[in-house]
C-alpha cells in the first residue's frame, strides 16, 4: 500500500493545486511532456496495484505494525477484518480501480480540471476504505475551546 498505492496517489494529488503566498497565488499543474509522462506512470502503478490488492490470501504487511492510536487497527486487526469482509474490501479496490482509470484518462488527455476532479474522487475512495478497514473507530481529540496563547 505504502510503496505503490500511497506514493502514486500522492504524486497525483500533488500534481495540481493552488497555493497562496505573500507574493501572490501560485498555480501548480503539470506543464511539460515529462510532467505528464511521470503522472501517467504513477496512474498505471496505481491501477496495477489494485490488482494486487484483491489477490486472495494476500497479507496486509510483510512486517507487522502496531496501531497508531485509539481506534486505529494494527496490521493483524486489519488482516482479520480483510479476511472477514473480503468481498467488501474487493469492492473498495474495484472502486479505486474505476477512479484510477478516470484519473489516467484525464492525464492522457492532459485535462487539468478533470485531473483535479478525479483526484478528489480518488481521495474519497481511499478515505472510505481507510475508515472501514484501518481506522474505523479512530478517536479524534476535541479542540480546546480557547486555543493556547503563544
Amino acid at each position: 500500500m505504502r510503496d505503490e498505492v500511497d506514493s502514486s496517489a500522492d504524486a497525483i494529488w500533488d500534481a495540481v493545486g493552488t497555493t497562496i503566498t505573500r507574493d501572490g497565488i501560485v498555480e501548480k499543474q503539470p506543464r511539460s511532456d515529462e510532467d505528464w509522462q511521470a503522472l501517467h506512470r504513477h496512474a498505471v502503478v496505481l491501477l496495477e496495484a489494485t490488482n494486487l490488492l484483491v489477490i486472495p490470501g494476500r497479507r496486509v504487511a510483510v512486517k507487522e505494525f502496531p496501531s497508531d492510536g485509539p481506534g486505529v487497527f494494527s496490521s493483524e486487526e486489519i488482516q482479520t477484518e480483510l479476511v472477514r469482509r473480503q468481498p467488501e474490501f474487493d469492492g473498495f479496490a474495484q472502486g479505486l480501480r474505476a477512479t484510477g482509470r478516470r484519473v489516467l484518462a484525464a492525464i492522457d488527455s492532459r485535462d487539468v480540471d478533470a485531473l483535479l476532479k478525479e483526484g478528489a474522487v480518488m481521495d474519497n475512495a481511499c478515505e472510505a476504505c481507510h475508515r472501514s478497514f484501518w481506522y474505523p473507530h479512530e478517536v479524534v481529540p476535541t479542540l480546546p475551546a480557547e486555543p493556547p496563547q503563544p
